[in-house]
């Protein structure tokens, strides 16, 4: 029951379980870095409390960094995480409250074991992993992050490279789920959809798509995705409202000959949204108002029913094109209107 310079003094655990507001105009907290010992036997020890604790800030999708290994109360020589740069204050410059950034939670390392992995076990000193991290892994580059009314970007990834090896996991991919907090400019109706693509830097492979509603608070949050030590670009995007999502956002529906491109005219990025009745590849071309074919957009296999596909005009002057899309033996057109 500490005394903090909170209003009305409440205790650690009062603030652990995100009951007192810090601010009445900020829809986000502040960035939590915390860490645990096993050999902690003060109030911050790693009882069934204060994991319960943990858990609920990790839940709440805010944005932490949570850590555990056997220190004591205070920084221990030797424990695991000793000397790990992301446990600095240093670290926490990327966290700044005029730039949004992506929030990593609920993370599963490993896909063969059941339940969360790590595993803080349940207090007992002898229960769960003897350290880990939820979170503590995942980084994005702050340059790449575009935050316009209509798309947020950012490019995440596992951390694979460091002067610190402790802070490279010894994994290739893991589980987490993704919220863009602190959005400056991107900030969807709270009763809207967007939607969200995963693309491979090194080939531009599509390698994870979906619609999602924007949740409680008009906070974006991309669930079950899976990150690798390979750089990949996250593109979210604003679903206008007269699209309408598959019924629950998951399962497209089943009828086909229609393609939407939104927003049009478009000025930097565009979604092409199609739906196609059966399985199979597909190609969208782009071509200028003379015919010539200025662009490929998309060139591969796609699954039944509602798909979309992004195209980023930066490799095209503004002008008028026409959009291709081939499906089988049929040919669906649409005029797109580039203007910067």
């Amino acid at each position: 029951n500490l005394t903090t310079n909170l209003p009305g003094s409440p205790g650690v655990m009062d603030v652990m379980d995100l009951h007192s507001t810090l601010s009445p105009t900020e829809r986000d907290i502040p960035f939590g870095k915390l860490v645990g010992g096993r050999n902690d036997h003060s109030l911050a020890a790693l009882t069934a409390v204060m994991i319960q604790a943990y858990q609920n800030l990790d839940d709440a999708g805010f944005g932490s960094h949570i850590y555990w290994d056997d220190r004591g109360h205070v920084y221990t020589e030797g424990s695991y995480w000793s000397g790990s740069y992301r446990q600095t204050a240093q670290a926490l410059i990327a966290y700044r409250s005029d730039r949004s950034f992506p929030a990593f939670f609920n993370d599963d390392q490993d896909f063969e074991m059941p339940g969360r992995q790590p595993d803080m076990g349940n207090g007992d000193p002898d229960d769960g992993d003897l350290w880990g991290t939820w979170g503590g892994y995942y980084s994005w580059d702050a340059e790449t992050i575009v935050d316009s009314a209509s798309i947020w970007r950012a490019t995440v990834y596992l951390n694979s490279s460091g002067n610190y090896p402790v802070d490279i996991p010894g994994f290739d991919s893991s589980l987490t789920d993704i919220s863009i907090r602190r959005p400056q400019q991107f900030n969807p109706p709270d009763i809207g959809n967007i939607s969200w693509e995963l693309k491979r830097l090194s080939d531009s492979r599509i390698l994870q798509s979906g619609w999602e509603k924007v949740g409680k608070d008009a906070v974006v949050t991309i669930p079950d995705v899976t990150l690798y030590k390979e750089k990949c670009e996250l593109l979210v995007t604003v679903v206008p409202t007269s699209i309408s999502a598959p019924k629950d956002l998951r399962e497209a529906p089943p009828d086909s000959g229609i393609m939407h491109v939104y927003p049009n005219p478009v000025s930097s990025i565009s979604t092409i949204e199609f739906q196609i009745p059966r399985p199979g590849n597909i190609r969208i071309d782009l071509h200028n108002t003379a015919g010539q074919l200025v662009d490929v957009i998309v060139n591969e296999y796609k699954p039944a029913g509602l798909n979309f596909v992004i195209w980023d005009t930066r490799d095209h002057p503004s002008g008028i094109y026409i959009c291709s899309l081939k499906a089988g033996p049929e040919v669906i057109r649409r005029k797109i209107i580039l203007s910067r």
